[in-house]
């Protein structure tokens, strides 16, 4: 009928996120550096994760730092239509046990500090009116481009979802932030299946702040044709 509480030595280790300097952007990507900051001596293996996800932002399951390291991302996404503004994030670190983490004795749990993170709008925004080619052809796949939000250099672009027989001639498109339209040159084989492919997004690559943002976005359509 009461709680039980003891004040004891310090844990051995903790656990700090790293702010991100750039928002995560809907529909992207964001890697947080995770920093483990081991006391004298100690070198066990420790696993961490977030226990609750802000609205509209996925976190990945459960990560393990090995004895022998310090360091590790924590990769995080948000769905195209996250709520905008400033999300809390933080992360719990624990010993590895065998039997259910929460039962028990013999665990040592710490949590990071809270950090905030920035949901923006996405860099740009791509949409496409529906293409064709034909088998044993080549064909272009035009995209138009909205910017959203400014960024620095060169952005490659990928197209995601194409069917057996149908590629992409390379090198892949780069776009720069005032970029109006992106072009995928497409190649049929004999073998593509007729028809209709939906679904077709694209991913965007860019560089912002020393690290790689992963945007997706978009969705076509592309018809393959019987070849003349």
């Amino acid at each position: 009928d009461r709680f039980i509480m003891a004040v004891t030595d310090a844990a051995p280790f903790a656990i700090e996120l790293q702010p991100p300097a750039i928002p995560l952007v809907r529909g992207g990507e964001l890697a947080i550096p995770v920093k483990l900051i081991r006391r004298a001596g100690f070198t066990e293996s420790i696993e961490f994760k977030c226990d609750f996800s802000p609205g509209g932002v996925s976190l990945p399951p459960a990560e393990t730092i090995p004895g022998d390291r310090s360091e590790a991302l924590l990769h995080i996404s948000a769905a195209p239509n996250a709520p905008l503004g400033s999300v809390p994030i933080c992360v719990t670190a624990s010993t590895l046990r065998e039997t259910n983490a929460y039962l028990g004795t013999g665990e040592i749990r710490v949590s990071s500090q809270i950090i905030h993170v920035q949901v923006a709008e996405p860099y740009l925004t791509l949409s496409s009116e529906p293409a064709s080619v034909r088998r044993s052809g080549s064909a272009d796949f035009r995209w138009s481009v909205s910017p959203k939000n400014p960024f620095q250099g060169e952005a490659e672009v990928k197209l995601l979802g194409l069917p057996k027989g149908v590629a992409v001639r390379e090198p892949l498109p780069r776009i720069t932030a005032t970029a109006k339209e992106v072009v995928f040159r497409v190649e049929a084989s004999d073998e593509a299946l007729l028809g209709p492919v939906s679904g077709l997004e694209c991913e965007v690559i860019l560089h912002a702040a020393g690290q790689e943002i992963r945007q997706r976005t978009g969705k076509g359509i592309l018809r393959i044709d019987p070849k003349l």
